[in-house]
């Protein structure tokens, strides 16, 4: 693992910088100044009920964007109530966090990506360290057309990054007020004995004044007899996952059993390929493994009939 000292010393000058990525600062201005040529492929899902837009980066730029997101990392740790995209938390440990509280509150960052600009990226960066030229570089070569895009290896890494002082500035809130604060990307949730909502006027001013808002159809305030939900994992008592969850998964496992018709159909009606459809279903099971295991071998039962006709081993 890189050394915290060299990692200061390769943001702290752009020579060492591009030395890091093993890259002449010529073949780097190339790549900012035509990222379309860097990009392998562009495609669309469905994620919370959006159509979003990725990026596939070819094999050059995936590789610089790794190393950035890894020296990103070294040098700026997150403060302990930030869990996703983080390694060794996940959103089961987030969920974990509220289980048993009385009252609930969660939101979600509206369009948090497509929300976060280069500028906003190279002021973050240089807040946290970075030297200038080296911050306004990194912010260049991670966003496409001055935006934070999906797709990149690096997106989720600056996107805590460029909302750690919003975290920050809620975590001293919910401290203030008996409250327990933690965010997974996009989902903010607060919990605590006693009602959130009169903090709501608070909490949507802190996110806006740093270029962000919080979803009005997504904020849910909880009360002790209430159903509560934190990323899908229902936190009334130990997590597990919504019914809902659950019954899509199933119904989408029950439609490879036509085999390959099934799998066509399923993957045009969720806007994937058929692999990214088999992909996306192996992710969804063991989100389920995460929070319940026995739950998560009943429902893999249901593969062994599709298994008969389609090779859907899990992805390695």
């Amino acid at each position: 693992m890189m050394a915290a000292k060299a990692s200061k010393i390769i943001t702290s000058s752009y020579k060492s910088f591009c030395d890091y990525l093993r890259i002449s600062p010529d073949g780097l201005e190339k790549i900012i100044l035509g990222p379309d040529a860097f990009i392998d492929h562009k495609f669309s899902k469905t994620i919370k009920g959006k159509k979003r837009d990725f990026l596939v980066p070819n094999t050059q730029l995936a590789g610089i964007l790794k190393k950035i997101d890894r020296l990103v990392k070294k040098q700026i740790p997150l403060p302990s109530y930030v869990y996703g995209w983080v390694k060794g938390k996940s959103s089961r440990k987030n969920a974990l966090l509220h289980a048993g509280a009385e009252y609930l509150f969660t939101t979600d960052i509206e369009s948090f990506f497509p929300n976060i600009s280069q500028q906003k990226i190279s002021d973050s960066l240089v807040k946290s360290g970075f030297n200038q030229v080296v911050s306004t570089k990194i912010s260049l070569l991670t966003t496409f057309g001055g935006i934070l895009p999906h797709g990149y290896h690096s997106s989720p890494t600056l996107a805590n990054v460029v909302f750690i002082e919003n975290d920050r500035r809620l975590y001293r809130l919910a401290k203030k007020n008996h409250f327990v604060y933690s965010r997974c990307g996009d989902d903010i949730s607060l919990s605590g004995e006693r009602p959130v909502y009169p903090l709501m006027g608070t909490i949507s001013a802190i996110v806006r004044q740093s270029g962000f808002i919080l979803s009005k159809k997504k904020t849910i305030n909880s009360g002790p007899h209430d159903k509560k939900v934190i990323t899908k994992l229902v936190v009334n008592s130990s997590p597990r996952p919504e019914k809902k969850y659950v019954s899509n998964l199933k119904n989408d496992i029950r439609s490879l059993w036509e085999g390959g018709v099934g799998l066509a159909k399923l993957s045009r009606q969720n806007g994937m390929s058929p692999k990214r459809m088999i992909k996306n279903i192996w992710g969804r099971l063991h989100y389920v493994k995460s929070s319940n295991p026995k739950l998560y071998r009943a429902i893999r039962g249901l593969l062994v009939k599709a298994r008969t006709k389609l090779d859907i081993a899990p992805p390695r």
